[in-house]
């Protein structure tokens, strides 16, 4: 513990630069002493730099009158506390210079100690650096052209202010949400979740991160999209809930690759579990019903069935290639969309009705399937 003729005086009055070993040695930082019962008994020229007060107007009166708003005892009851145990308290804080004007300072209650029997505490506090303090347009700059939504909302959900991406997320404009819940301006399926999650976060104080959900949105509303949420309460400084904090990004990509990744792992464990060619051709079509289509079917050529080598079949360009049925499923009990059955001979070929298609290994797209 300091005493002071360890470099604080007994008596209340400017603290001494000091030597650069006690407590006392803050660099060119604001540095003040406060009794526990909150009475200034230190004040360095850091500090009257910073809020303009000399030690004559300061020491001896209660540091409360720094503040621009009222005292908070069980909040310095708190800070108190930690202090005692050995940990040090920082915070934004802010305080009124001697010019009237309110002043964010950087404050950190460093330690706890006793003066000639007295417990006091030792404050430093600085203001926010300059390149911050001037950057308020860059701050908001920031928020605007964030790639990620933004918005706030108070306790009864409604919108307060929302980012640029958001409104294009939305695709409601902005105009249209102030005032509004989410449920009142978005699809059902998108805001109820939203909202149910915002209420949460209300009644816990707990923040919610990361919540992942499919839906659409009026700037889209004929494409599903991945999105990923966070919700967060705001406090004031009383730490009462005054609203809530929403972030949200669009992770369509993100999601789809996942899902191609599963669809995969999911193919490679169902496709292929034996050599056997029509095993392999049902297994395929059993995968691909009902994830890409209500009805499939897989036609080989005559020669996977038999022969002594593959593709010793296959038809020269302009032939007719002799195809089987060797797998197919459906939605529907039974495949009854099946004019042919697994392991009858295949009549029907994709235009141009030759092997053309099998010969140039490409994909053929017909919106109309007409047998003739």
């Amino acid at each position: 513990m300091a005493s002071a003729d360890e470099g604080f005086p007994a008596e209340p009055g400017p603290l001494p630069s000091g030597d650069g070993r006690g407590p006392a040695r803050m660099a060119d930082d604001a540095a003040a002493v406060i009794a526990g019962d909150g009475t200034v008994i230190g004040w360095t020229r850091g500090a009257e730099a910073l809020l303009g007060y000399p030690a004559a107007e300061v020491v001896g009166r209660s540091a409360a009158l720094l503040l621009t708003g009222p005292p908070d005892p069980r909040r310095t009851a708190a800070v108190a506390a930690r202090c005692r145990t050995g940990s040090a308290w920082s915070g934004l804080v802010p305080l009124r210079g001697r010019d009237g004007r309110s002043l964010d300072i950087d404050v950190r209650v460093t330690a706890s100690f006793q003066i000639a029997g007295q417990e006091v505490f030792l404050v430093s506090g600085r203001e926010l650096t300059p390149h911050w303090t001037m950057s308020g347009s860059v701050l908001d700059d920031f928020m605007a052209r964030s790639p990620v939504g933004m918005a706030v909302l108070d306790p009864g959900l409604r919108y307060l202010w929302l980012n640029d991406t958001l409104e294009r997320f939305g695709g409601v404009p902005r105009e249209q949400r102030m005032g509004r819940r989410p449920s009142e301006v978005l699809p059902t399926a998108l805001a109820a979740p939203i909202e149910r999650l915002m209420r949460q976060v209300l009644s816990t104080g707990e923040a919610v991160t990361d919540y992942e959900y499919l839906g659409w949105s009026w700037a889209d509303p004929h494409r599903r999209r991945a999105y990923a949420s966070s919700f967060f309460p705001l406090a004031d400084a009383q730490d009462r809930r005054i609203g809530i904090g929403y972030m949200v990004r669009d992770v369509t990509d993100r999601w789809n690759a996942r899902r191609l990744l599963a669809l995969v792992n999911e193919a490679g464990a169902s496709i292929g579990s034996t050599l056997d060619v029509q095993r392999t051709a049902q297994e395929l079509a059993d995968f691909a019903v009902p994830r890409f289509a209500d009805f499939v079917f897989v036609d080989l050529l005559e020669n996977p069935f038999g022969g002594d080598r593959p593709g010793s079949a296959t038809p020269a360009e302009g032939e007719r290639p002799a195809m089987r049925r060797a797998g197919m499923s459906s939605v529907r009990e039974g495949c009854p969309e099946a004019v042919v059955r697994v392991g009858d001979a295949v009549d029907f070929v994709p235009p141009p009705h030759d092997a053309h298609f099998l010969l140039a290994g490409a994909p053929v797209l017909l919106p109309s399937l007409d047998p003739d």
